[in-house]
This record gives structure tokens, C-alpha cells and sequence, in this order.
């Protein structure tokens, strides 16, 4: 059971958070002063490089990566001078 957790309606049956009550949820977005709030974002550090992958094209590695499909192209174009001709295990360059 979870810090702060106290069983409803008998062990088992469900559980009740400290501070979340869901009675008296409050104004949304509000917290309550009680509630520590815990929040991570993992973004992936983006690699110098990236392997194509079977039916990948230049738009969605681009898109994966953050990154305009045009500028992808123009920093491969001496690998890749026809963007329609990817293939699986192509290695293209990614912009910094």
C-alpha cells in the first residue's frame, strides 16, 4: 500500500491518499498544501547518428528526432541524394 495510504471499506477493497480526497477534490489544478507533487520528464539526449529502420522515411525520422525533414536531408544529401531512397540499416546524421 502506498506512504499515506489507509484501506476504504475493509483491507483491500481500495485505498484513500492523504490530501486527495475525492470528495473534496478542490479548484483543479489546485494542490493540496499537505501533497508532495513528484513529476519526471526523461527526453532522450539526441545521438550524433540513427540507423533507418524498416519503413521509416526521411519526414519520420525527423519528426522522432525534432528535427525539419528539410535540413535532415540537406545534412545527408552526399548519403542520401534522393530522400525517397532510404533503406533499413542506412545510417543518416542528425543535426546538433
Amino acid at each position: 500500500m502506498p506512504a499515506g495510504a489507509e484501506p476504504v471499506d475493509g483491507e483491500g477493497a481500495g485505498t484513500h491518499v492523504a490530501g486527495l480526497d475525492p470528495d473534496d477534490a478542490g479548484t483543479p489544478g489546485e494542490v493540496p498544501e499537505e501533497t508532495e507533487v513528484l513529476a519526471a520528464v526523461v527526453v532522450p539526449e539526441r545521438p550524433q547518428e540513427v540507423t533507418v529502420e524498416e519503413g521509416e522515411t526521411l519526414e519520420s525520422i525527423a519528426a522522432r528526432w525534432g528535427v525539419e525533414a528539410g535540413e535532415l536531408a540537406a545534412l545527408n544529401a552526399w548519403f542520401v541524394p534522393n530522400p525517397g531512397s532510404l533503406f533499413p540499416g542506412q545510417v543518416l546524421r542528425l543535426p546538433d
